[in-house]
């Protein structure tokens, strides 16, 4: 309904202008779960049209069912990330740990419900024509009386603000109290400042459990990799246990593309594989890949020497992930997102510039210190420039102008990512 390119609810709010990203939240770890939807960068004023739409679209997903290629594409799409139990840089153990705690706190009996899901999965394979999720649109979002809107709507100079009445408060204070009471307060942040940079005695550091060196292992875990020739193409293979799954990198050099070009890199990595391609259309496009395998995911990354920091070499990466079988698949897939992606679609292009930067906002506001390190660092690094470029505050600038000034600007912006294809 949401989540995936092409879904219904999500397109029609964004062709209608009701938002530039829209999102969704189900929180299921609680007593009473609730879902959320949530248009960002709109108006106050639009929230009948708002309320209006996503009834309109729920009805109808109600009446005339829900696109069953896109529910099958779903379900394997969690299933594969089951299975492959992959949490990034979380430890796995914690993770399944949380996962227990999503049932168990509320059924002593059910530990195990979120982690053995093998069945639920086949289960709801089997709901996808018995109008069991239109049922579930039904019961649950439309006709659910326990529901709330909620509006956030920023204030201009509302810090400011906020510092000033401070500022006044603390300066009415201190105007209240005497000099020997000035005094006291001023010597006890003076104390508190030596007990906080005063070192932990040696019996106190003690006390902390340490590692030892004899605990680590003093042989690094070894490499496991063969290189193969295809024409000019280096192919390296990793004989590893992966559990059926192949994970594929197809890399390419980005050196000899023009300096210039970097933030086009930034885009590119963001919008392909959500256009339209000469066979598919962006959402069956996303409904396949998620049918047939683990993802098709482009990126960027930043290769060292590790001889010579000065040398690096930018890339531009397509990850995919797939049962063996699957990898024909996936190469067609790629070469045709590479090759067929439609970049004259001005529509579609808007609506992927308008959510890029309502997402990058997003990121900068909650992590905005690593942007700045990443923004200090770039003028000092190289390899810190190209990232600040492609994924780092020069980003957003160059989408935010793109998004102002998208008319004027769209055509340059094609050309430019046409040329970094062609490199």
């Amino acid at each position: 309904l949401v989540s995936a390119p092409g879904a219904v609810l999500t397109d029609t709010l964004l062709d209608r202008g009701i938002g530039k990203d829209v999102d969704s939240v189900y929180d299921n770890g609680i007593k009473q779960p609730y879902f959320s939807i949530i248009a960002r960068n709109s108006n106050a004023d639009r929230l009948d049209e708002f309320i209006g739409t996503i009834k309109e679209v729920l009805e109808n997903a109600v009446k005339c069912g829900i696109n069953k290629k896109m529910l099958l594409a779903g379900i394997n799409y969690f299933e594969f990330k089951y299975r492959e139990a992959d949490f990034g840089h979380y430890p796995k153990g914690l993770m399944y740990g949380l996962q227990a705690l999503d049932s168990w706190l509320y059924d002593d009996k059910a530990p195990f419900m979120h982690i053995e899901a093998n069945e639920t999965f086949r289960s709801l394979r089997d709901k996808v024509d018995s109008g069991y999720f239109e049922e579930l649109v039904g019961r649950y979002l439309l006709n659910n009386t326990h529901s709330s809107i909620v509006i956030l709507e920023p204030e201009r100079g509302l810090t400011a603000k906020k510092d000033k009445a401070l500022a006044d408060k603390l300066k009415k204070y201190k105007a209240s109290l005497s000099k020997d009471e000035i005094r006291e307060i001023i010597e006890k942040s003076a104390a508190l400042k030596r007990y906080q940079e005063e070192p932990d005695s040696r019996e106190i550091l003690e006390k902390i459990p340490l590692l030892k060196t004899d605990d680590l292992k003093k042989a690094s875990d070894p490499l496991i990799y063969d290189v193969h020739k295809l024409d000019r193409t280096d192919i390296v293979t990793h004989d590893i246990f992966t559990n059926g799954i192949a994970y594929l990198t197809l890399t390419f050099d980005m050196s000899s593309l023009p300096y210039e070009l970097t933030e086009s890199i930034g885009l590119l990595k963001n919008i392909l594989g959500l256009l339209n391609t000469a066979d598919h259309s962006y959402a069956d496009l996303s409904s396949e890949i998620n049918i047939n395998c683990g993802g098709i995911v482009p990126g960027s990354g930043i290769y060292v020497d590790i001889k010579d920091t000065n040398k690096i070499t930018p890339v531009f990466e397509i990850k995919a992930k797939a049962l063996y079988d699957k990898l024909p698949f996936v190469f067609d897939m790629i070469k045709e997102i590479l090759f067929t992606s439609d970049l004259s679609d001005r529509k579609r292009m808007r609506e992927l510039v308008q959510m890029l930067k309502a997402r990058i906002q997003g990121v900068l506001l909650a992590g905005g210190h690593s942007s700045a390190m990443t923004r200090a660092l770039s003028y000092t690094s190289v390899t810190a420039a190209i990232s600040e470029k492609i994924n780092g505050i020069a980003f957003y600038r160059m989408i935010e102008k793109l998004e102002a000034h998208f008319d004027d600007n769209i055509d340059k912006a094609t050309d430019d990512l046409r040329l970094c294809l062609s490199k």
